[in-house]
């Protein structure tokens, strides 16, 4: 089980944090839940599909997917309304 709880604090935590840690405001909050969510499922599907490498590196793949994804996607601005001055 420390195995296991190692692994899933790995896959769920360490790429939003590094995210929040060294490029803070570049992500979108939902980016890093989303990173989260899907490092958490991929861990868990590849354990139980039975994938012949570990599942902490599937978990890790997909978090990392999940961040590279928002970071290019950006933080949220301010709304602009067409038209509208100021």
């Amino acid at each position: 089980f420390g195995f296991l709880s190692m692994g899933l604090r790995a896959a769920v935590l360490l790429v939003p944090m590094l995210c929040a840690l060294f490029l803070p405001g570049r992500m979108r909050p939902g980016f890093a839940i989303a990173s989260s969510a899907a490092g958490l499922a991929c861990m868990a599907a590849s354990w139980a599909i039975g994938l012949p490498f570990d599942p902490l590196f599937a978990g890790m793949a997909a978090s990392v997917a999940s961040a590279v994804v928002g970071l290019f996607v950006g933080p949220a601005g301010p709304r602009r309304i067409p038209g509208a001055r100021g």
